[in-house]
């Protein structure tokens, strides 16, 4: 803490002046209360786990943490969705027409 305060001094800053300025700008946000939404997992829990288990078995593991089958199910989520992004975009650039762009000339005709 001394550190800290060593080297706001030095930068000129008052940190309890600072802290009592944050409070008074901010003071209908102290004290309330922030709630979230519940963290749902993406993969059904009972069967990520089984796997995980599955797997974990051959390397030794033998029990696993809820968060890591949280933060598997999420990881898997972010996965796919970066995936079907991609393809998305993949799609829009597959329907540009080239007959009216004036820069292509047609070589030959597939029909």
């Amino acid at each position: 803490d001394d550190d800290i305060n060593d080297v706001a001094s030095m930068a000129g800053v008052n940190l309890s002046e600072e802290s009592a300025r944050i409070l008074a700008t901010n003071s209908e946000l102290v004290g309330t209360l922030t709630r979230s939404c519940k963290d749902e997992t993406f993969l059904l829990s009972s069967a990520l786990h089984r796997k995980i288990m599955e797997i974990g078995k051959k390397y030794g593991v033998t029990d696993i943490n809820p968060d890591v089958i949280n933060y598997v199910s999420h990881a898997t989520q972010q996965r796919l969705q970066n995936l079907v992004e991609k393809i998305s975009e993949t799609a829009q650039q597959r329907n540009i027409s080239y007959k009216d762009d004036e820069r292509y000339e047609q070589t030959s005709d597939v029909r």
